[in-house]
């Protein structure tokens, strides 16, 4: 029942108000609202079920895609009212790039060796490698995809696998920072190949 007089509250939303609530989030953390989020008509981020406040991410997110549909179609209406906010203007031109693992790691060592030390989790790099903010078109969050990669990495050693610890560990720098990473979980993987490789060694002397 509860939920149903959320839910009748939430209707009573308009889209401009949403709109200005959205435009009023932005502004107050900085940046563009997760996709998840959910706010109050006065821009404030709160918990799901909360009285008064909207799905804000999944809203943004029919919005955006109307947006561009009508941008094609030569109706650039909507698009415009929604870069009137510079967060929400840098969300919608950034462009999803569809690269390889082969071209992020390439591309992450670069960036590395540019700057002579590890990217940092909320780094963005563009194809030329280089660091640039949050929501340039052409860029990609290199930062969060090597912390995933590191994790996976963590994950694949627990069972036996080195593979993508050699594959990263191809630069000098990512090594180094794996290898800090690695330990903290006391995981040792250069050892434990040496460690296989006596196993081998031993069992072909047999």
């Amino acid at each position: 029942m509860e939920a149903e007089k959320t839910e009748k509250k939430t209707e009573k939303i308009s889209q401009a108000a949403k709109k200005k609530a959205l435009f009023l989030a932005c502004d107050k953390i900085q940046k563009m609202v997760g996709s998840k989020a959910y706010l109050t008509e006065d821009g404030d981020i709160v918990p799901k079920g909360t009285p008064h406040c909207f799905a804000a991410g999944p809203w943004y997110a029919n919005q955006k895609k109307k947006a561009k549909k009508s941008k094609e179609a030569g109706d650039t209406s909507l698009y415009e009212k929604l870069c009137e906010n510079d967060h929400v203007k840098g969300d919608l031109k950034t462009t999803k790039l569809k690269m390889t693992h082969g071209q992020k790691l390439a591309g992450l060592f670069a960036a590395c060796d540019k700057t002579q030390h590890v990217l940092s989790v909320k780094a963005f790099i563009n194809t030329d490698a280089e660091i640039v903010p949050p929501g340039t078109p052409g860029s990609w969050a290199a930062g969060r995809w090597f912390l995933i990669q590191k994790t996976t990495v963590k994950k694949n050693l627990m069972a036996g696998d080195n593979a993508l610890y050699q594959t990263l560990s191809q630069n000098a720098l990512v090594k180094h920072n794996l290898d800090r990473y690695l330990a903290k979980h006391d995981l040792t993987p250069e050892a434990d190949a040496d460690a296989n490789a006596n196993a081998d060694a031993n069992a072909n002397a047999e």
